[in-house]
Parts: C-alpha cells; sequence; structure tokens
C-alpha cells in the first residue's frame, strides 16, 4: 500500500504531543551547556516525563520563550522538484521527502523584565529505519509573524544520515553584501566561529529561523528541533519540537 498525500486542509494542526513544551532542566546551574546537552537520552522527547511536570514547580521566573510550533503548513516548505508530503505509516503527521525547510518564530512572552539567553540549537533524531520502503515510493518530478518591522531570517542548514544530523552550516551576509556559511564545530548550530548566542529581551522583536533539514542516506527519519536557553542568566531550559518526518530513497 502506498502512502496517501497529505492534506492540511482536511488534517488540520497536527495535536501537541505531551512533551512539546519548556522544561526546567536546572536552576541556578554553573554546568556548562554542552555537558548537559549530551547525556544520553536524557532529553529526548517522551522520556523523563516527570521532569515535565516537576518543572512547572521549580520554574523561577515567569519569562519565558514563545516558540511557534511546527504543526501547520506555514510551518513548513517541501524541497523544490519533490512531491508533496505523505501521510506518515501511524497516521500523526506529514513525511516530507529528502527534506524540508521550516520556519519556526521565537520571542519573549513578556511576562518579566528577565533576558533570555538562546545558547543551543540542535537535531536530535528520534527514530530512523534504514533503506528504501515501498510504502513511500515515488518518482522526482522536474506560524505567521506578528508584530511591526522588518525581521531579517537566520538561516540554517543541517543534513541527517545513517550516523546522525552533519554539523549545521549558517548563512550570513559579508560586508560586502555577499553571501558567506558558517559551519558550526559540533552539534550545536550555534557553536560556531564567531559564537552565536542570542539574548531576547521582552521588548525585542521576535527572532526568525529558516531551518532546512536534507535527508543523504536511503531511509526514513523522525528528527525534532531542541533549544536550549537560561532565563535570567540562572535558570536553564528546554524545548522540544513537533516531530520533523523525512524519507529519501538516496538516489
Amino acid at each position: 500500500m502506498a502512502a496517501e498525500t497529505w492534506l492540511w486542509e482536511e488534517r488540520g494542526r497536527t495535536a501537541a504531543p505531551l512533551w512539546r513544551k519548556a522544561r526546567t532542566l536546572a536552576v541556578d546551574v554553573a554546568e556548562p551547556l554542552i555537558r548537559l546537552a549530551q547525556i544520553p537520552g536524557a532529553f529526548v522527547p517522551g522520556l523523563d516525563r516527570a521532569l515535565d511536570k516537576a518543572s512547572d514547580l521549580t520554574a523561577l521566573f515567569g519569562a519565558d520563550l514563545n516558540i511557534s510550533p511546527l504543526d501547520g503548513p506555514a510551518a513548513f516548505a517541501p524541497l523544490d522538484g519533490v512531491p508533496p508530503p505523505v501521510v506518515s505509516k501511524d497516521g500523526e503527521g506529514p513525511v516530507f521527502f529528502d527534506g524540508v525547510e521550516t520556519t519556526i518564530t521565537v520571542a519573549h512572552n513578556g511576562r518579566g523584565k528577565e533576558q533570555i539567553l538562546l545558547e543551543r540549537i540542535d537535531l536530535c533524531v528520534i527514530a530512523h529505519a534504514p533503506g528504501p520502503d515501498p510504502y513511500f515510493a515515488y518518482s522526482l518530478e522536474g506560524e505567521g509573524i506578528i508584530g511591526a518591522g522588518f525581521i531579517e531570517p537566520l538561516r540554517f542548514y543541517v543534513e541527517v544520515g545513517a550516523n546522525g544530523a552533519r554539523p549545521a552550516r549558517r548563512q550570513v551576509t559579508r560586508p560586502d553584501g555577499g553571501k558567506a556559511m558558517l559551519v558550526a564545530r559540533g552539534p550545536n548550530f550555534l557553536d560556531t566561529d564567531p559564537p552565536s548566542f542570542y539574548a531576547i529581551g521582552p521588548d525585542e522583536l521576535p527572532v526568525m529561523l529558516k531551518l532546512t533539514v536534507t535527508a543523504l542516506d536511503a531511509g526514513y527519519y523522525e528528527t525534532c528541533f531542541r533549544f536550549f536557553y537560561r532565563v535570567a542568566a540562572r535558570e536553564l531550559r528546554q524545548y522540544t519540537t513537533d516531530p520533523i518526518r523525512l524519507y529519501t530513497d538516496g538516489a
């Protein structure tokens, strides 16, 4: 049986998973973020739900990031020259062929004056089934921002293969007006030279992110983005996006 085309107008917004929320990972933490983020399985979606519940009790501040969900057609743009997305085997969401461009906006929620520092963005592989799958067989074909002012999006490009996500590349504008790429030194998209940390205050415009994920090796991928940030330079929190599902035959 072949997959059916995913039609947003018929299915509407996908249901928000239980783990899509901000979680408090540590309070007054002095440990470097990179060590916390590399604990195996500690912050994978669907795990540590006790920590989810406890976070509501341990949060020091009402200030937080509003991160737009990946649950509607405005958040996704299929790659050029490929068929439209199809329904996943479990029926829970769309599966994009070869890759997809996602749009996410990040803004201060305005509850308090504390500044929020976005320290890490990474791509987490939730599940991977290698090799071609007849269910996804295909042949190649020849949330909006609310506010005032022009916002230049931050553009990231990341490939994922059988061995996981590769270092992301961020497009930047050179002094002469041309474009260049900064390559991350590890899983953290913001770990570049120079490093790119983003301080977000209550009176600032949202930050728009354009993140393009491309699948390299044949197979099915279920991934998500993870955001790690500190409130008032003290409380460490994590937000996990909705799943991003990809399939490629590797051709």
